[in-house]
């Protein structure tokens, strides 16, 4: 990639912008570029602040609507888009892990933050969380085609608490944010992700395999939530030595006495 001058490419980028609103064709060459030269943007990310908000608007949900609804037959690009950026995703943590090891050797001289640290990987992950609005790109995207991809990349970016900045938290929210969309409905999802939680356990240290079975436990046997009831609590006459004052605020919540008798009469 030829380095530029910020100007230089504040220009360029309203020269994109201003072809994309000519034809739809213009809009689709343009993507294509754009996802070709992904690679390049995420490895000079410094000076790629123009590029990663071209391709934001492109490719945000609205655009996409709009777009789609004129010609379905372009369904696929989208699709090869969100396999990139996850692709992109997952070399970034990759990157970012290597960085952290260095930290680690430098022992107490490396516990900087530098709050730079991750903004191509936010930038990216910022677009495809919008991607995944929209309605064919989400079913895609829970059908089992993006499950590895997302827990590994959570697992990833995970690790990286030496170099957690406010970027970095965000990205993390973002994806833990997918990973709990692509177990959430049906059987079909949710045995597409177990599958892929056990696979991830070969590759994955203690403390990640913990956080696996864990979120594989409470798919076959989840919480059960117990029901707030109400109750509605009479005191005999005959009892006010025992229990002083009115029950002034009959019915009572189970959720304020207990979810047993044994808790309401130690309440009481």
């Amino acid at each position: 990639m030829v380095r530029t001058s910020y100007k230089c490419r504040q220009l360029s980028a309203k020269i994109l912008q201003a072809l994309v609103l000519v034809s739809d064709n213009n809009y689709y060459r343009i993507v294509e570029l754009l996802k070709e030269c992904l690679g390049d943007s995420m490895k000079h990310e410094e000076v790629s602040e123009q590029y990663f908000e071209i391709l934001g608007e492109l490719l945000a949900k609205d655009k996409i609507d709009e777009i789609v609804r004129k010609n379905q037959e372009n369904e696929d690009l989208y699709i090869s888009i969100l396999s990139g950026l996850f692709e992109q995703v997952t070399l970034k943590c990759i990157a970012l892990g290597y960085v952290q090891k260095k930290k680690e050797r430098l022992g107490i001289d490396g516990l900087y933050v530098d709050m730079n640290q991750g903004k191509g990987l936010g930038e990216i992950i910022d677009i495809a969380s919008n991607m995944i609005q929209v309605d064919f790109i989400k079913k895609e995207f829970k059908s089992g085609t993006y499950t590895y991809a997302t827990i590994k990349s959570l697992l990833s970016i995970r690790k990286l608490f030496l170099l957690k900045n406010k970027t970095l938290i965000n990205c993390e929210n973002k994806i833990n944010k997918m990973f709990k969309e692509i177990n959430s409905d049906s059987d079909e999802e949710k045995h597409n992700f177990i599958l892929a939680c056990i696979r991830l356990t070969e590759e994955c240290d203690k403390q990640e395999v913990a956080f696996l079975y864990e979120h594989i436990k409470n798919i076959i046997d989840p919480v059960k939530h117990i029901p707030n009831y109400q109750l509605n609590l009479i005191k005999n006459p005959n009892h006010e030595i025992y229990l002083r004052g009115r029950m002034s605020k009959n019915p009572y919540s189970l959720k304020d006495l207990g979810a047993s008798m044994r808790d309401v009469l130690d309440k009481i």
